[in-house]
């Protein structure tokens, strides 16, 4: 991936399955159903997936390839500490774009 125009068409496409794959595997190593559930509930509820799938600018996307890099360096090295700040830190930008979302929505 490369530039800062937004991915689109069938190469956004391929983005989001390797992006879907990536979490519902790093999920399946997960030995805790409830937090399985948890993750599995945002693919399911329409409007927080939509609000986190409108984010496709190349940059946005590159930044989140990198943290899922860092993330499986830190879990093939078994430094689970650093797995939980990374993990914590990856979670918290879809967070923040569902707060401002939620904002910038009429009445919100």
């Amino acid at each position: 991936m490369s530039g800062d125009s937004p991915l689109e068409g069938e190469a956004l496409e391929q983005w989001r399955l390797l992006n879907q794959r990536f979490h519902t595997t790093l999920m399946g190593l997960v030995p805790s159903g409830l937090f399985n559930r948890s993750f599995q509930t945002v693919y399911r509820v329409p409007k927080i997936y939509d609000v986190l799938e409108m984010e496709k600018d190349g940059p946005t996307l590159r930044q989140y390839n990198e943290e899922h890099r860092r993330i499986l360096d830190a879990i093939a090295r078994r430094q689970s500490g650093r797995v939980e700040f990374l993990m914590r830190e990856h979670l918290q930008g879809p967070c923040d774009l569902l707060l401002r979302r939620m904002e910038e929505a009429p009445g919100g």
